[in-house]
């Protein structure tokens, strides 16, 4: 437990969530192209089994698109909720649980000088 303790209080754990959840993006985002690919050769394959010169009417290609369209799109919902979330679970853990520094009052002060106490030739150099 002191090394779960040890961890969550350095920020370690919440950095492992947001580290996470860009992992997840990239491998959605190569998994949205790779379908994209697949269903891009799926078209040309139909278009060649046709016979038609390798054509296909406009609307049979419209239809194809439609008919994977759900197989682009339901991976892309998933990716965007699970990295989100991982994200924010980090955020969150880092915000609640991190070790803050304590802020010192003595250092923080501001200090504003009369410009006065300079002469006009150093300002001028």
């Amino acid at each position: 437990m002191n090394k779960f303790s040890r961890h969550l209080t350095s920020g370690t754990i919440g950095k492992l969530c947001q580290c996470a959840a860009w992992v997840i993006a990239a491998i959605g985002i190569a998994d949205i192209i790779l379908q994209t690919y697949l269903i891009e050769n799926l078209i040309q394959l139909v278009q060649s089994s046709t016979g038609l010169n390798g054509t296909m009417p406009p609307s049979e290609i419209y239809n194809l698109l439609l008919s994977e369209l759900p197989n682009v799109i339901m991976p892309i919902i998933s990716i965007v909720f699970y990295s989100v979330l991982l994200y924010a679970a980090g955020s969150i853990i880092n915000h609640l649980f991190m070790q803050k520094t304590p802020v010192n009052d003595d250092t923080d002060e501001i200090v504003i000088e009369s410009l006065d106490q300079f002469s006009r030739e150093e300002i001028k150099r």
